[in-house]
């Protein structure tokens, strides 16, 4: 068509259009067709070229059939053809946005807009999703973990404590369903128990349970309005159980790195020969629920370990600012550098940001948008986010994952929506051609990336469309909402929600995860909720299973029983925990971040978290000096003590002092051994860190011991620690 037209401003507006719309609403990964466009015609500027591009295609079938051609120019001449087609093009776009208002929960047959009545509708469709679900669980499963929807059977898949049920609470709550919540507050608090010799998931039991517990205690000791509460008979069980629960997790934390194992037991801490190796997001996504637990306990230990860990990822990041996937929490050695925002990262992103919102953190904060500018240099690609070399930043992934569509929901709490608003529509395309998001989908050829065909109905999306109408109100987001539910009622059967084994087929799989009550529905249910508290009456914190936190301290309480919570000094079996910090250190309580989310007021400076530079010959020297003036004073002393010893020995034991000077020596001396290999190892892993990073710092302001001053037990000379220190200079 555009060779064949005599008009260069036609072909000059053909070319437009089309390039346009192939480029607006094809993912720019596979092919599209001219009418798909009319879905898409989501702005006025979309509509006009759609017009444009429609109304050429009419005149050239036409231009080029003999009889069209014959029979228009029989009735009307050709410029009245063309202003017929016009016409016609026009009335098909306004009728693309405009449509039925009809809904049958089967097909996609909705209005372009979403009306005050439809947004009802949806809300009470998810509601009653949401109990289809529910009850389908306390009937066939509860009170194990999870549900076979197909089988209509129950089985244990983390810790077998009624994890659909703890999971689940706070979305009670969202619901409205404080009668319903109430009772399974009673129940769990009267029937579960973590002392139990079962080894457990640390990331999965910190996210899920933990934060299921902690959230519940909040609102159970709240008054919600328009909800209900607080429970009367309520004085903080919960809580009881979420520090019991939490000083079993705190095992997984005894390691030289800060980065908790993948998985402890309950009763007797990490499992002999248990793997070193964890993901990034299992040994980073702590701060949320440990630092709370740590606010409503007085007990520390839990946010300096949470903290610990993430400064231990951090710490060994690459010269880009990039972390790897997979890294042994021994030697700190990266098993796996594949650097993403995705399935075994993604968390950790996310904890960095709502750490530092919740508590109001400059150094979570920092961290965060140190990664953030990484990731958007070496890792995006326009819409897209592939996985990258750590080292090097080469793409060695061109895949989109479902687990990365909670990437928009954290760019619009960071306040870059207009980064976050295209991802999540590239996103929503994915799901548009296929009903749902499959765990990898490759950006090369355009199609599922073999055996990542599945969708175990996770929530990432619904999360990122939720928070962006939060943000915008922009009703192009219910839209993508209505998609969603529209797919997931799909999934519907006689006994709960399955998921999805094959995105292509549409094959169901026998499970539901807790997730889906927990995140996937209350997020969509939050979406048409616009009065929900939730969204109304506080600003809250979502940690990455769903469960909301609230920024004021006006639900920060402790309760009365403190005194009797579990420690794990009281417990036999529990390992004793050498290697975390036990001083005290200060910690900012939720609430005082001004910005309801948003950071912009935050200052930009960026702290400097990298590792000492080595010490310079001159700070060696004068260490060495420094230590040898000590040893001859203490030679001196020792030497003057056992003269006065020898001259008034004790009658009845003349040699006590004399045994009791060596015991204290090598009390002592065992004591220096114990701490200087550890100050020894972290020398060598400072100045490792600093040349890789090649970031300069000040050198320390107190002097530094050098690692070795003797040899065959005899002192080093000076020029010997010259040259030694000059070596390490070089």
């Amino acid at each position: 068509a555009v060779v064949s037209t005599q008009s260069t401003g036609e072909r000059v507006w053909l070319m437009i259009s089309f390039i346009h719309l192939q480029f607006k609403h094809t993912n720019y990964h596979y092919p599209s067709f001219p009418f798909t466009t009319l879905y898409h015609t989501d702005s006025p500027l979309n509509r006009y070229f759609t017009v444009i591009y429609l109304y050429y295609i009419f005149f050239y079938l036409f231009e080029f059939s003999p009889i069209l051609n014959q029979f228009s120019m029989m009735y009307c001449s050709q410029t009245n053809i063309k202003l017929w087609i016009l016409f016609i093009c026009i009335l098909l776009c306004s009728s693309a946005t405009r449509g039925s208002t009809e809904f049958d929960g089967k097909h996609n047959s909705y209005s372009y807009f979403v009306t005050n009545e439809e947004r009802i509708e949806l809300r009470e469709k998810v509601r009653s999703m949401f109990y289809h679900g529910y009850t389908s669980y306390m009937k066939n499963a509860f009170p194990l973990d999870e549900l076979k929807p197909l089988s209509c059977i129950g089985v244990d898949t983390l810790g077998g404590y009624s994890l659909t049920l703890v999971d689940t609470l706070d979305t009670l709550v969202v619901m409205g369903n404080y009668s319903e919540f109430e009772k399974r507050v009673r129940w769990v608090v009267d029937n579960i128990n973590f002392d139990k010799d079962l080894a457990v998931s640390v990331f999965e039991t910190n996210i899920r349970i933990l934060g299921g517990l902690l959230s519940a205690h909040l609102m159970a000791q709240d008054s919600i309005p328009g909800v209900g509460g607080p429970i009367n008979w309520y004085s903080g069980e919960l809580l009881d159980m979420a520090l019991d629960l939490g000083w079993r997790l705190l095992p997984a934390f005894d390691t030289k790195t800060g980065v908790p194992y993948g998985t402890v037991n309950l009763r007797y801490g990490v499992p002999p020969g248990e793997t070193a190796v964890t993901c990034t997001a299992g040994g980073g996504t702590f701060a949320i629920e440990f630092g709370i637990l740590s606010i409503l306990t007085g007990q520390t230990a839990f946010e300096k370990a949470a903290r610990r860990a993430v400064k231990g990822l951090w710490a060994r990041r690459s010269s880009l600012n990039l972390l790897g996937n997979h890294i042994d929490t021994q030697t700190g050695i990266w098993t796996l550098q594949d650097a993403g925002i995705g399935s075994g990262v993604d968390s950790f992103y996310e904890y960095l940001l709502k750490g530092a919102v919740l508590f109001d953190d400059n150094e979570y904060y920092s961290i965060f948008k140190q990664a953030y500018d990484a990731v958007l240099t070496w890792l995006r690609r326009d819409v897209w986010y592939m996985e990258a070399n750590m080292q090097k930043g080469a793409i060695v992934w061109p895949l989109f994952s479902s687990l990365q569509a909670y990437w928009p929901g954290l760019q619009v709490l960071y306040g870059d929506i207009e980064l976050a608003s295209a991802s999540a529509k590239a996103f929503h395309n994915i799901w548009k051609r296929y009903g749902f998001t499959p765990e990898g989908y490759n950006l090369i050829t355009g199609n599922v990336q073999p055996n990542q065909k599945g969708y175990p109905l996770r929530p990432e999306l619904a999360e990122s469309i939720f928070y962006l109408y939060r943000a915008t109100s922009d009703p192009v987001w219910l839209r993508l909402g209505r998609d969603m539910v529209t797919s997931l009622d799909s999934t519907k059967v006689e006994c709960g929600f399955t998921a999805i084994e094959d995105v292509e087929t549409h094959q169901a799989a026998d499970r539901m995860d807790s997730f889906f009550l927990s995140e996937t529905l209350k997020y969509l249910y939050l979406l048409f909720d616009t009065d929900n508290f939730i969204n109304t009456n506080r600003t809250y914190i979502f940690n990455t299973e769903g469960h909301p936190f609230p920024l004021t301290l006006d639900m920060i309480t402790k309760p009365q029983n403190q005194d009797q919570f579990f420690h794990p000094h009281q417990h036999p079996h529990l390992p004793e925990i050498s290697l975390i910090e036990q001083e005290p250190f200060p910690m900012q309580a939720p609430g005082t971040c001004k910005s309801r989310g948003y950071l912009s007021h935050i200052s930009s400076d960026i702290f400097d978290l990298s590792p000492p530079t080595p010490p310079s010959p001159q700070d060696i020297i004068a260490a060495a000096e420094q230590s040898q003036n000590t040893q001859n004073t203490q030679q001196a002393k020792n030497s003057q003590q056992t003269q006065h010893s020898q001259a008034h020995p004790t009658p009845a034991q003349p040699t006590q002092s004399v045994q009791s000077q060596q015991t204290q020596n090598t009390q002592q001396a065992k004591n220096s051994q114990q701490t200087k290999p550890s100050e020894q190892t972290q020398n060598v892993q400072n100045t490792q860190n600093s040349q890789a990073h090649s970031i300069p710092t000040q050198p320390p302001a107190q002097s530094v011991q050098p690692k070795n001053t003797r040899t065959n037990g005899e002192p080093k000379t000076l020029s010997t620690l010259i040259q030694e220190a000059e070596n390490a200079q070089k």
